[in-house]
C-alpha cells in the first residue's frame, strides 16, 4: 500500500517535469533560428540583441525592360522552417485501487479489476491534460517576418 497523497503528489511532479521540458525546448527555438550578438555600445551590459538566421536566395524578377533577371532576397528561417512547438495533446490515466485508512491516512492498494470484494472501498482516478495554443507571440513574430519576406517579393 501507498499512500494516495504521495500517489497524487508524484503524477503531478510527473506532469510539471513534462511541461517544464516543453518550455525548455521552446527556448531551444530561438538557437535554432536567431543568432545572439552584443548592441553597439552596450558592451558592457548583459543584455542581448537576438538577430534572425537567414540565408539568401537566388529569385527570379522582371527588370525595367520586361526581361526576367536573377535577384536575391534575404529569407528568415523562420519562414521557411515550420515551427512545431512541442505540446502534450492528451493524457490520461486512469487507475483504479483499493482504498483504506492507515493512521489517519487514506492509503491506496493496486487492484485487479475483476477482484473486487463487495465489502472493500475503491476508487478511480483520472487525470487528464489537455492542449494549450501555442504562444500568440510566436505567431505574431512569424507573421511579422513573413510580411518582410513578402515586400522582398
Amino acid at each position: 500500500m501507498i499512500s494516495f497523497n504521495l500517489f497524487v503528489e508524484t503524477i503531478h511532479r510527473a506532469v510539471s517535469e513534462a511541461a517544464n521540458s516543453l518550455v525548455s525546448r521552446n527556448k531551444d527555438l530561438f538557437d535554432m533560428f536567431f543568432e545572439k550578438t552584443i548592441p553597439e555600445k552596450e558592451y558592457e551590459t548583459d543584455r542581448q540583441l537576438l538577430n534572425p538566421k537567414t540565408v539568401d536566395l537566388a529569385y527570379p524578377t522582371l527588370n525595367d525592360d520586361g526581361n526576367v533577371v536573377e535577384g536575391k532576397i534575404q529569407v528568415p528561417l523562420i519562414t521557411m522552417i515550420p515551427v512545431c512547438a512541442p505540446k502534450i495533446e492528451k493524457a490520461t490515466l486512469t487507475a483504479e485501487f483499493g482504498l483504506s485508512v492507515v493512521n489517519d491516512e487514506v492509503q491506496i492498494n493496486f487492484v485487479d479489476a475483476t477482484q473486487h470484494r463487495s465489502d472493500a472501498a475503491y476508487g478511480k482516478l483520472e487525470v487528464v491534460i489537455s492542449p494549450q495554443e501555442p504562444p500568440k507571440g510566436l505567431d505574431l513574430l512569424i507573421n511579422g517576418y513573413n510580411n518582410i519576406l513578402k515586400r522582398q517579393l
